[in-house]
């Protein structure tokens, strides 16, 4: 078998057991984690990061002049990290301030004040995360039936010849609970999500030769090997990690919506202890730092609680640990000690974020 056939035979198999999740009450037939949401200070910016130093396919931007905004995506199949970027910071903010409360959440800028605040700061961060659920009114259904107050917001449209069409989603949100951290149920920066095509995004092989083709097309890369859709061999959105004042009341409050707790974790690198949820075919893990002095504490003080990192699963950690040692120029120590080898990456050279990229 071939590298690229071996790697395309591991993404289907990702995708498959993502498929055969036994459905949590939330999520349903979704998939569960969708996408986080990572903003940056320009395009040119998040392509030095993500392309030519961690070795991500980043297809090219696409603008919406009316909000002074611009994004692009990088494909793991079904999920995807979102760059979102600000191109005109009068324009957008004079749009965001036109906002309301509702369609700021809708946009996934429900705090954008601080967006605007922090970009003007030159900083990259998360400004949330997504969990895809099926059908969006059932988990609607199920959140009120445990005690949530929910938001329906109306659907995206769009003007085509002049007329108004349907976006490809429909977006649902907890009301958020005073003093709730952040990246946890109840809190800012977590919202649920359908997409109209919902089960056509599973990483099936004709989904997977679809991105594959439209990423040798738009995004090429001569360190790409065939049949990988990253030179670093990413494939799966593995986990999203928010930093919480307190882990178990973070667990319980996504104990509350129906997601099941799962190991606790421990890292020396960032200085902190946790505990994951299971969120579907992905974790959500819950951080607190070990001691004030550790990376987290820091973080967290200077940016406060909520998300900070991802971790991605590649199918060679070598050649991903290879990549990015070679675009950062830095050394990255590889954990072998549990029982998936991992190395992580800090903000100074994720473009604001952690991330860890493990053997999946």
């Amino acid at each position: 078998m071939s590298p690229g056939t071996l790697s395309t035979a591991l993404v289907l198999a990702c995708g498959a057991a993502a498929a055969q999740v036994s459905p949590q009450p939330l999520i349903g037939k979704g998939w569960g984690l969708d996408h986080v949401q990572i903003t940056q200070p320009s395009d040119a910016e998040a392509r030095e990061t993500y392309a030519t130093r961690l070795g991500f396919s980043v297809p090219p931007s696409s603008r919406s002049p009316e909000m002074g905004l611009e994004g692009t995506s990088i494909s793991l199949p079904p999920s995807y990290l979102e760059i979102g970027l600000i191109y005109d910071r009068e324009r957008a903010s004079a749009y965001f301030r036109e906002m309301t409360p509702g369609l700021a959440r809708q946009a996934g800028m429900a705090n954008y004040a601080a967006v605007l605040s922090r970009l003007q700061n030159k900083e990259g961060f998360i400004r949330g995360y997504f969990i895809d659920v099926a059908p969006v009114e059932d988990a609607a259904a199920f959140l009120r039936l445990v005690g949530k107050k929910v938001t329906l917001p109306p659907p995206p449209t769009y003007l085509v010849d002049g007329k108004q069409q349907p976006g490809g989603w429909q977006d649902l949100f907890i009301e958020e609970e005073p003093s709730v951290p952040a990246g946890v149920p109840g809190g800012p920066g977590i919202g649920f999500v359908e997409y109209r095509n919902n089960e056509s995004r599973i990483a099936t092989e004709a989904r997977l030769r679809q991105v594959r083709e439209r990423i040798e097309k738009n995004s090429p890369d001569d360190r790409r090997k065939p049949g990988d859709l990253h030179a670093n061999t990413a494939r799966k959105l593995s986990a999203v990690w928010i930093a919480v004042p307190n882990v178990e009341d973070a667990v319980r409050r996504a104990q509350s919506i129906g997601l099941a707790p799962g190991r606790e974790r421990k890292l020396s690198a960032l200085g902190a202890f946790g505990r994951e949820v299971s969120c579907g075919q992905s974790q959500i893990v819950y951080w607190n730092a070990s001691s004030d002095d550790s990376p987290l504490a820091t973080a967290v003080r200077r940016q406060g609680p909520g998300p900070f990192g991802v971790s991605v699963g590649v199918s060679d950690l070598n050649r991903a640990h290879e990549i990015v040692e070679k675009g950062t120029g830095k050394h990255f120590q590889i954990d072998r000690s549990g029982a998936q080898p991992a190395f992580l990456v800090s903000p100074e050279d994720a473009g604001g974020i952690w991330i860890e990229f493990v053997q999946s």
